[in-house]
């Protein structure tokens, strides 16, 4: 499948309605099934209150060759969505704005699964406004993996309540240059008062444990469980904002601290990651492991973002 000028395919209705039962909007393969995908150039998308879309979901054990190219999901802010300024303006939390379970989710069926190009966008503004004014989307999770030999090249998650990229009893994962923002309302509401509240069942991280006492519990931008053999090569994990006020992340902010949220990368498990060129902002705690923080960004701050040239963890 090929789109012309990024065709859209858009969820609307009941079938979507029940955030604790997700219904795929694009579904590649049944579990089980094996062949081919070649798809390119356009855009998922959801209108109005869906919150157990799950907009691509990925089973295809798949033939060399395959894969999905500059195809994009893009939740809210653009007309035709009924979410932008006059349904879902920022600082509220409206159930209609309530708007996917998942934004794309490779399955353990998953072999082989390539992406390229590829943004996984939850709205934090009105794209076709003039001001580009900001809202207040909700979306549950971003690009939960738990297939095997899994290849992301440049892809970028953003404005998930829960996580932007989860990698869970995967194996044998490469990641060049991902990217993700955490969701610019948190903490208002934070990781652990999202409306989607979180499920055993989906592997949701338990905000209730992790975050520490009087912390700032938002979103991770990417947790690793139980998840062998993890390469990644280039990566920006971001926290700018705090209740949409940037001021958590300025280089003039009050004695020069950087915090937005406390944590943002948790590596949980039986797991093995190599990361080149790790590089954060606004999270307080680069590295988190098994619930024990290993790397502070003020040890690590190079010019702007705080960076690690290396890292490498095994269980």
């Amino acid at each position: 499948m090929v789109g012309e000028t990024f065709s859209a395919i858009m969820a609307a209705g009941s079938t979507f309605g029940n955030k604790d039962s997700p219904v795929p909007v694009i579904q590649i393969g049944k579990p089980g099934e094996s062949g081919s995908i070649e798809w390119s150039d356009m855009l998922v998308q959801t209108q109005g209150a869906t919150p157990g879309a799950k907009l691509i979901e990925y089973n295809l054990n798949s033939a060399r060759g395959s894969g999905i190219w500059d195809v994009h999901t893009r939740i809210g802010g653009s007309k035709g969505t009924a979410l932008q300024i006059a349904e879902c303006p920022k600082y509220s939390v409206n159930q209609n704005c309530m708007a996917a379970h998942t934004n794309v989710h490779i399955t353990k069926s998953a072999l082989g699964a390539y992406f390229e190009n590829n943004w996984f966008w939850t709205a934090d503004h009105d794209l076709d406004d003039w001001n580009s004014t900001q809202i207040s989307v909700f979306t549950g999770r971003g690009m939960h993996v738990e297939g095997q030999n899994v290849f992301l090249w440049a892809s970028g998650v953003e404005h998930h309540a829960l996580y932007q990229y989860q990698f869970n009893n995967a194996q044998n994962i490469f990641a060049g240059f991902i990217q993700t923002e955490t969701p610019y309302y948190m903490p208002s509401p934070d990781a652990k008062s999202q409306p989607y509240g979180r499920s055993d069942a989906f592997a949701d991280p338990d905000y209730n444990a992790a975050c520490p006492p009087g912390g700032i519990c938002d979103a991770y931008g990417l947790r690793v469980l139980d998840t062998r053999n993890v390469m990644i090569y280039g990566g920006g994990l971001y926290s700018f904002f705090k209740n949409y006020d940037v001021s958590c992340s300025s280089p003039d902010a009050p004695n020069g601290a950087r915090l937005c949220q406390n944590q943002i990368f948790s590596i949980e498990g039986e797991s093995s990651v190599q990361w080149f060129g790790l590089n954060q902002v606004g999270a307080e705690q680069m590295i988190t492991i098994d619930r024990q923080d290993k790397a502070k960004w003020s040890d690590n701050l190079s010019v702007y973002p705080n960076t690690i040239g290396w890292f490498t963890y095994s269980k």
